[in-house]
């Protein structure tokens, strides 16, 4: 599926970078402070991430692409909430609005997809077991990516 122009155009590559940042800086505040008080209670994972495994065949867009992205803001506002500080989590807010069209359309692209939700499907299992090395590093692969994946939209 070709990336919309519109879109591409709108997106500048860096202020997207600079938003990916301080959402990994944020999320890792908020597990390195609180790992421990992190529970999957009330969250919905989506159905394609809890079938999913790394080679799988990836369902049509429409079939988990919506649902993916409000799983990840909520996921989003679960971490920013172990920081307990106010400020933080209307911060992980704004980035959730600010950052919702490039992750729907990071969802359209098959590689990039499979790429979020094999990392997703690993930060959930990381964080259920309360693994902070493991959950560090795929936060750090997810930044690496999606930078990857700036870039492709930027230089189309």
């Amino acid at each position: 599926m070709p990336i919309p122009s519109e879109w591409s155009k709108s997106l500048n590559a860096n202020a997207i970078r600079a938003e990916f940042e301080l959402a990994r800086a944020i999320c890792e505040y908020g597990v390195r402070q609180n790992i421990a008080g992190f529970t999957l209670s009330g969250l919905q994972i989506p159905r394609v991430l809890q079938t999913w495994s790394n080679g799988a065949t990836l369902p049509p867009v429409q079939e988990f692409a919506l649902e993916m992205v409000i799983f990840q803001e909520h996921l989003g506002d679960r971490l920013a909430a172990l920081s307990r500080n106010r400020r933080i989590l209307e911060e992980i807010w704004r980035f959730n609005e600010v950052t919702r069209d490039f992750r729907e359309l990071e969802l359209t692209l098959p590689k990039a997809a499979r790429g979020v939700l094999d990392h997703m499907a690993e930060l959930v299992n990381g964080l259920f077991a309360q693994d902070l090395p493991t959950v560090l590093r795929v936060f750090e692969r997810c930044q690496s990516r999606r930078f990857e994946f700036v870039d492709e939209i930027s230089s189309r």
